[in-house]
């Protein structure tokens, strides 16, 4: 008897219609969906493709600036103890080089981002420490211990932006 009932209610015109209809927006819905996720990964495919020679471009700039941050550091351990306006001019650039990188970095890739903001606080504490120290007159082998240490952690910066640099460059071409 459920069954004759349950065979009657679906020979029902008004509730096949209904089915149909309730199906077709199921249907339609997830075709929708996919579409919308596929224009959503391609718009940030080509988005990327765009970025990419700038995002190129400031991981040659960092490279660059890097390895001159580096030089400076070097340069610290030759300013005679008395010749602080020399000393002061290689901090600012120091600093302001700095800047510049985390600039660039921030606008470049999140593993050179985090790589510039490791070095961040080193490189700030480096140059306050050395300056001190040439101020007090009391540069020791430490000293140049540490200028060489962030010497070589800038090397390793400008060495891993050219690596990334690389790899970029290797998805451009693939694409």
């Amino acid at each position: 008897m459920l069954l004759q009932q349950v065979l009657a209610v679906s020979r029902d015109e008004t509730i096949i219609t209904g089915t149909i209809g309730v199906l077709g927006s199921i249907i339609g819905g997830v075709f929708t969906l996919l579409g919308a996720n596929w224009t959503v990964k391609k718009q940030e495919q080509e988005k990327i493709k765009k970025d990419l020679p700038v995002r190129l471009s400031n991981l040659f700039e960092i490279s660059r600036i890097a390895s001159r941050m580096a030089m400076l550091y070097s340069s610290f351990s030759m300013v005679a103890p008395g010749e602080h306006s020399k000393l002061e001019k290689i901090e600012t650039e120091i600093l302001d080089d700095y800047f510049t990188i985390y600039k660039l970095a921030a606008k470049t890739d999140r593993q050179i981002f985090e790589s510039v903001s490791k070095l961040e606080s080193e490189v700030k504490e480096t140059v306050n420490s050395l300056s001190l120290a040439r101020l007090k007159g009391s540069v020791d082998e430490q000293y140049f211990t540490i200028s060489q240490e962030i010497k070589d952690k800038l090397l390793a910066c400008s060495g891993f932006a050219n690596k990334r640099r690389d790899e970029l460059s290797q998805e451009f071409i693939r694409q």
